[in-house]
Order: C-alpha cells, then sequence, then structure tokens
C-alpha cells in the first residue's frame, strides 16, 4: 500500500526479481508471474480462468498448461493495480481474490493498491498482512541529489512548500532529478514558470511535461504524437496495459475504418477467389481433355472468374464487418496453428470429402453415359469424378485452412497499415514500444506495456485532448 508514486509497483517487480533467482537456482520454487487487475474488470467472475487468459496472453503459457500450473501452486501472483480496477468492481474484485485464495490454501500472493483507494472498500482482502510504503524522508531526498547538477532542485525543495511534498514521492522525486538538472534555482517557481495557479496539480503537470521533454530531447515529434494517441487510446477504454493484439478497427477514424473493411474483404474475396478459379479451370481443362481427347493447359478463364468472384465476394461480405478481430492468437500462433494444423485437418477432411463426392458423381455419369449410348463410359466418367472431386475438395480444404490459420492475422496487418497510414501508430510498433522503454517513459509487464506511472499515462492523454479536441 501507498501514496501514488510511493513506488509499489516497482517494489512488486524487485519481488519477482527476487523471487525469479529462487525459481531459476531450484526448479521446485513456484514461478512469479506480475498481473494487472485493471484487465479483470472486462470479463470479471472466477480469477483462476481470468490468470489462465492473462497467461497465455502475456507470456504465451497455453491455457491448460497455466490452469494446471496454478491448481499445483506453482504460480506466485504478483497482483498489481488493484485501484486501477473499476470503482464499482473493486470490491467484486476482492471477492474473487478472496475465494481463489480461499480455495488454493497454500497461494503465495502479494496485492498492490493506493492506500486510500484501499481504505475506502467496504471489503477487504484476506492476506497476512499489509506493507505500507512511507514518504521518503529529509535525509533520504538530500541522498538522492548529491552534486552541483541539483542545487537548484535542493534549494526549491527546502524552501517551497509543494515542491517538498512532490519530492516525498519517489517517482515524482526522479522526475524533478531529470527535468530540473542543472537549473538554478531563482525564487518563486510560479512566477518563474508563469503557471496559473500554486496547487500540486498545476506543478505536477508542469513536471510531467519537463519530464518528458527531458526524456524525448533528440527524438522525432512522431514519438510524442504517437505515445499521445496510445495513452488517449488506453484512458477511453479504461486500460492500463497496452497490448498491441487489443487495436480494433473502431480503434480507427470512421473514414479510416471503412478503409480497412473495404480493403480487408476485397483481400479476403481475391484470395479465396483465385484460388477456386484456378482450381475450377483445371477441372474444366481436364474434363476437356477427357471427353474430346483435346488438352490445352489454359487456366486463363478459371483465373479471371475468380478475380471477378472475389471482388463480388469482398465487397459482399464488406457491407457485413465484424466487430471484433480474434487477434489474440498472434502471428507466430496462428500460423503454426492455422497453416500446420488446421491445413492439414482442412486438406485431410476436403480430400475424402472431394473423393467421396467425385466417386459418387463419376459413377452416377458412368450409368448415365452408358444408358443414353454415350461414348464416354464408366472408367472415364469415374475418372472424371474423382480427379475432379479431388480437385475441388483440395480447394476447399485450401480455403477453410488458409482461412482458420491467417484470418486474424490478414486482418490484423491491414489494420497495422492503417493505423500507421493514418499516422496514429507506427509500422513496427513493438520496436517503438521496446525504445519507449529504454527512454523511461514506459515499462513492459509480459507481453504488454505500460507507462511507467499513471501520472504519465494521464499527461499524454491531456495533450492529445488538446490537440485534438474533436476526438
Amino acid at each position: 500500500l501507498g501514496k501514488p508514486g510511493a513506488g509499489k509497483t516497482i517494489l512488486l517487480l524487485q519481488l519477482a526479481e527476487t523471487l525469479l533467482g529462487q525459481a531459476q537456482a531450484d526448479d521446485k520454487q513456484p514461478l512469479p508471474l506480475v498481473f494487472n487487475l485493471s484487465s479483470w474488470v472486462s470479463k470479471q467472475g472466477d480469477l483462476g480462468d481470468w490468470l489462465a487468459d492473462e497467461m497465455r496472453r502475456n507470456y504465451g503459457i497455453p491455457k491448460k498448461n497455466g490452469k494446471n500450473r496454478l491448481e499445483r501452486n506453482q504460480i506466485v501472483l504478483l497482483l498489481d493495480g488493484l485501484d486501477e480496477v473499476a470503482e464499482s468492481a473493486r470490491d467484486a474484485c476482492v471477492d474473487a481474490i478472496n475465494a481463489y485464495r480461499d480455495a488454493h490454501k497454500n497461494l503465495k500472493i502479494a496485492v498492490c493498491s493506493r492506500v486510500g483507494d484501499y481504505e475506502a472498500l467496504t471489503k477487504k482482502l484476506d492476506v497476512n498482512g499489509a506493507i505500507l510504503l512511507e514518504d521518503l524522508s529529509d535525509a533520504q531526498i538530500a541522498d538522492y541529489l548529491t552534486g552541483d547538477d541539483h542545487i537548484g532542485t535542493r534549494q526549491l525543495i527546502e524552501r517551497e512548500p509543494v515542491a517538498k511534498a512532490m519530492a516525498q514521492t519517489p517517482f515524482l522525486l526522479s522526475a524533478m532529478k531529470s527535468a530540473y538538472q542543472r537549473a538554478p534555482y531563482r525564487g518563486n517557481p510560479n512566477k518563474q514558470l508563469k503557471l496559473d495557479d500554486d496547487c500540486l496539480e498545476t506543478r505536477r503537470d508542469h513536471l510531467m511535461g519537463q519530464y518528458v521533454d527531458a526524456r524525448l530531447t533528440g527524438e522525432p515529434n512522431s514519438t510524442r504524437h504517437f505515445l499521445g494517441w496510445m495513452a488517449w487510446q488506453m484512458t477511453k477504454h479504461d486500460r492500463i496495459v497496452f497490448n498491441i493484439e487489443d487495436l480494433q478497427p473502431y480503434d480507427l477514424s470512421k473514414y479510416s475504418e471503412k478503409y480497412y473493411l473495404w480493403v480487408s474483404t476485397l483481400i479476403f474475396g481475391l484470395i479465396f477467389g483465385l484460388i477456386c478459379g484456378t482450381f475450377g479451370g483445371l477441372i474444366c481443362e481436364w474434363g476437356n481433355h477427357l471427353f474430346t481427347n483435346e488438352y490445352q493447359f489454359n487456366i486463363t478463364d478459371g483465373f479471371i472468374g475468380g478475380f471477378i468472384g472475389g471482388l463480388i465476394v469482398g465487397m459482399l461480405s464488406g457491407a457485413m464487418p465484424s466487430e471484433n478481430i480474434a487477434l489474440y492468437r498472434g502471428i507466430i500462433y496462428s500460423v503454426m496453428n492455422g497453416l500446420i494444423f488446421e491445413l492439414i485437418f482442412r486438406l485431410g477432411t476436403g480430400l475424402i470429402f472431394g473423393l467421396g463426392i467425385g466417386a459418387f458423381g463419376g459413377v452416377v455419369g458412368g450409368i448415365l453415359g452408358m444408358v443414353g449410348g454415350q461414348i464416354v463410359g464408366m472408367s472415364d466418367a469415374l475418372s472424371f469424378g474423382l480427379v475432379g472431386g479431388v480437385i475441388s475438395g483440395t480447394s476447399v480444404a485450401v480455403n477453410f485452412g488458409l482461412y482458420s490459420g491467417l484470418d486474424a492475422d490478414i486482418q490484423y496487418t491491414i489494420l497495422r497499415i492503417s493505423l500507421w497510414r493514418t499516422k496514429l501508430a507506427p509500422l513496427n510498433y513493438a520496436k517503438f514500444l521496446i525504445h519507449c522503454a529504454e527512454l523511461g517513459l514506459l515499462r513492459q509487464v509480459g507481453g504488454g506495456f505500460i507507462f511507467r506511472h499513471r501520472y504519465l499515462q494521464e499527461y499524454f492523454a491531456q495533450e492529445w485532448n488538446k490537440a485534438h479536441p474533436s476526438s
């Protein structure tokens, strides 16, 4: 427990680091994993199911494997951000944690929360104790600001009550050290900074601006722009953790969303139409060769027909877009699952189906041909039916396999390109997020990213709103 900026998350991560060292030295020790409780609100209900989903989503642990580890108490639960759960759902979240702890007697768990928000709860956590992080002492502040570069900051804190109150929290003190480095003290900071008032919130907002400016020195303007949109989106959807796969078409502007929907559905229609058209051309050419003894391997007609058919399918499906993308699989998982497992499964099913229908059609065609006195006999008709069945079955199988495996990835790629095209996000998002973490603005938690402090998220979101009031 602690005040905003007291270092709760840092202490939790230090605990995780210590426990991880123990787990690496002894494989019988449980593995520490950090979870942010803010995402529990979207599902609510059983904590175990939510934990398994988060383990898969943020740490790449398969859901079944994650549940087994949880049931065997092989995971230490480090739950951050109880105060970041929506206020209306906090008591229910406490109930879910207590119920899970009651069902797992040997569970090791630590939870972080702002002290004021925790004290306001009507229900409390059933844990063994609590640690309250105190304000930094004058001696700790002085030790942290040693050196000639911070003479002005030390004088500011000694002589100005608002600055001293800010310096008592580790994050704000760290920001002051970075933002005010080598800046001399010239008396009343409010007059010097030309601030509207001398309240804590105004000073803190100014400090965040100075801190961000110091961190983004030498960075292109797009870095600030992308972080602003990201913070605005996270605040809009009540998110503390940003995951790239959480991006959805509704995050685009109305114009860009329509562009995305049309492009994605046209691509699907074209891919599937071209596949069907090409295989259809093969069937026609085989039939032409079989029944007329003329062989001209020309599938242009089928190719063009599939192309046109794909356009029509894409346009029709564009009128009925899906509101959500199943992006949770990610590119690697989806390709592996879709192309290796699903494609093989669908291919086998399609071939069996094609052979069965082809054989049936061949026999029927042969019988009708013999009864009608046609030249084509049972064997040729059966041959055509089998080959046609195999080709058509393969076409269906390839379509199903591709759709199962690449559907989410194609939509995901188009969405990312659409965001980049509208200058809302970088093209290589992962590289950008890691770079911002190196700048000290973000922190990676599992597969997601959080702002180094909620103050930073609020600052960037406010700056975005000021620059884009129509948002």
